[in-house]
């Protein structure tokens, strides 16, 4: 955005998608209701598909999402090796 000049749409949609960090929009549950991603990330009756990220953090943590996201993604590639190897 040029000094002076007001925020247009693409200023607006680019900050929204550079500033915002999406945590805990779905919920990771045991019971089918109202959770959309069972214990083991698959989504509930979708087959051969998990959610792996921030999205489905219960509580979204008070700093950056980044290091429990990874660590979100390391039990998520765990979980997923063992279904493979089973």
């Amino acid at each position: 955005m040029a000094t002076g000049s007001r925020p247009g749409r693409r200023d607006i949609h680019h900050v929204i998608i550079v500033g915002a960090g999406p945590a805990g929009c779905l919920l990771a549950g045991r019971l089918a209701s109202p959770s959309v991603v069972d214990p083991r990330l698959r989504v509930r009756g979708v087959r051969n598909l998990r959610v792996i990220g921030a999205s489905i953090m219960p509580n979204i943590v008070s700093g950056s999402t980044n290091a429990a996201t990874m660590a979100l993604a390391s039990r998520g590639l765990e979980l997923f090796r063992q279904e493979v190897a089973a």
